[in-house]
């Protein structure tokens, strides 16, 4: 998230080929943003802490965690919907089995802000 957000990769590969363009690499704040998260398991429970370091929003879709297992962290749960209308940043937790395989697709993603 912080690489995206702030063009590293890019900086860096300017920065190589000599073409140094400061204002191109200016990027964007964690703080204030909301992180999308598919999946709420231990990983995801992990990166939540992480991001409201940063003071991001949020959200998150588990549909096998509870409201109440996860109100410490302040975590809203949505529906999946919800993720790609509100998400700054989507950030994905699952592991691939049948119920996942197709759960992110160009087609889920029609509602998402920006899709990398």
């Amino acid at each position: 998230m912080l690489a995206a957000s702030r063009k590293i990769p890019q900086a860096n590969i300017s920065l190589h080929l000599k073409k140094w363009d400061r204002k191109r690499f200016q990027g964007s704040e964690l703080f204030g943003k909301t992180l999308g998260l598919i999946g709420l398991g231990k990983i995801g429970k992990e990166v939540a802490i992480r991001a409201k370091a940063f003071g991001m929003k949020i959200i998150s879709f588990d549909p096998l965690v509870s409201a109440e297992s996860v109100s410490d962290l302040d975590i809203q749960l949505v529906s999946l919907d919800e993720i790609w209308k509100m998400s700054d940043i989507i950030s994905v937790h699952t592991p691939l089995n049948d119920k996942t395989k197709n759960l992110i697709s160009l087609m889920n993603c029609r509602n998402a802000k920006q899709v990398l």
